[in-house]
C-alpha cells in the first residue's frame, strides 16, 4: 500500500514545550468525534468534495470508501477494488496519494450508512488521541515518554482471526483478578471485558452469567453471556473492582471495548507503539455506563436495548470490514 504525505496545513507547524509525558506541538488535526451507535464519525473531504461521514478505527492498518462515494465522484476502481484517491482532508490536514478499498456499506450497515473508514496508517508515525469524554480527536507531531506501567503502556499490533481483511488492533497487558491478560485495546468493541467463552472456567464470578445478547456474524448467532468478576482488573494505575465481563464463542481474542474505555483519554504514539491511557478528573467511573447496566442482576438471560438488537451488525466492525 502506498502511504500517504501530509502535504499543506492551515497551521504552522512549531514546537512548543515539553508538557508532562508528551512533547507537545501545534496540533495537525483538531476534529469533533460525532457518535455513532459504538462508532465515531468524522467528517472528511475527497478530492474536495464533500464532507462525508468515516467512521475512525484504531485498528484497521486501510482506508475503506463507499461505493456509491466511488461513483458521485468518479474515481476508477481497479481489478482488486481499490481506487487512487488525489487528495483527503480531515479538518486542517490534506492527505495526498491515498489508497482506499472500496466496498458497499449500504449493502453491509444498510441505508444512510457511513461513507468509508479511517484507519491510523493514515496517520503515519504521529501521535494519535482519542478524547472518548469530550469526542475529539487530535493528532500532532511528537512522542510519548517511556511505558511506566501506570499511564503509559506498551503495545503490540495483533491481527484478528476472523477477518481476512487487514485489520491489526493495539494490544497491551493488564491485570484480571491477579493474573496477567493480554487484550485488544478496541474503542469500537463490545462491552467493558470481552472473553472467549473458553475462559469463563478461568475466572470466579461474583454473579451468575446470564445471556444479555445475541451477536449475529457470519459464521452464525452466538449468545453473549454477561456477569460481574469475583476480582478487580487492572490497566496500569487504574483498577476496577468486580468490573462485567462478557462471554461469547464469536469473541476470538480478550478486548477491552467502549464500556471501559468510553471514559478515558487515549492517546497513540504510532511511532514507538505506545499509549497513554488517562481518565480525566471529575469524570465518572467507565464501568458504571449503559455497557455494565446489561449485567443481568436476576441470572435470568434478556436482551440489550432494542436498538443495540436492530443494530447488531454494527457492533462486529471486524467482520464488517472484510474486503470479501
Amino acid at each position: 500500500m502506498r502511504h500517504s504525505t501530509l502535504r499543506s496545513l492551515s497551521i504552522p507547524l512549531m514546537l512548543l514545550a515539553v508538557c508532562g509525558s508528551v512533547l507537545a506541538q501545534t496540533p495537525l488535526i483538531s476534529v469533533p468525534l460525532q457518535p455513532y451507535g459504538p462508532f465515531y464519525l468524522v467528517d472528511v473531504k475527497i478530492n474536495d468534495r464533500g464532507p462525508f461521514k468515516f467512521v475512525i478505527d484504531s485498528g484497521t492498518t486501510s482506508t475503506f470508501v463507499d461505493v456509491a462515494v466511488v461513483r458521485e465522484l468518479g474515481l476508477s476502481a481497479d481489478s482488486d477494488a481499490r481506487v487512487a484517491i488525489d487528495a483527503l482532508t480531515l479538518g486542517s490536514a490534506r492527505f495526498a496519494g491515498v489508497e482506499a478499498q472500496v466496498l458497499d456499506f449500504d449493502e453491509i450497515w444498510g441505508a444512510g450508512s457511513p461513507s468509508g473508514v479511517l484507519g491510523f496508517d493514515l496517520f503515519g508515525e504521529r501521535l494519535v488521541t482519542l478524547d472518548l469524554p469530550l469526542q475529539r480527536l487530535v493528532v500532532r507531531d511528537g512522542a510519548l515518554a517511556a511505558p511506566d506501567g501506570q499511564e503509559i503502556l506498551s503495545y503490540t499490533l495483533q491481527s484478528t482471526d476472523d477477518v481476512p481483511g487487514p485489520r491489526r488492533v493495539p494490544t497491551i497487558e493488564i491485570q484480571v483478578a491477579g493474573r496477567s491478560l493480554d487484550v485488544a485495546l478496541d474503542p469500537l468493541g463490545f462491552g467493558t471485558l470481552a472473553l472467549p467463552k473458553d475462559l469463563m472456567e478461568q475466572f470466579s464470578l461474583a454473579s451468575e452469567a446470564g445471556v444479555i445478547a445475541q451477536d449475529k456474524t457470519r459464521d452464525g448467532v452466538f449468545p453473549i453471556l454477561g456477569a460481574s468478576l469475583d476480582g478487580s482488573m487492572a490497566i496500569g494505575k487504574h483498577r476496577f473492582d468486580n468490573p462485567s465481563v462478557f462471554f461469547s464463542e464469536s469473541f476470538d481474542r480478550p478486548t477491552l471495548g467502549s464500556g471501559t474505555l468510553e471514559a478515558f483519554v487515549l492517546t497513540f504514539d504510532l511511532g514507538h507503539q505506545r499509549v497513554r491511557i488517562v481518565r480525566p478528573a471529575g469524570r465518572a467511573n467507565p464501568l458504571v455506563t449503559r455497557a455494565a447496566a446489561l449485567v443481568p442482576q436476576s441470572g435470568e438471560g434478556h436482551d440489550i436495548r432494542s436498538e443495540f438488537n436492530e443494530n447488531v451488525d454494527r457492533v462486529r466492525l471486524m467482520v464488517l470490514l472484510s474486503p470479501t
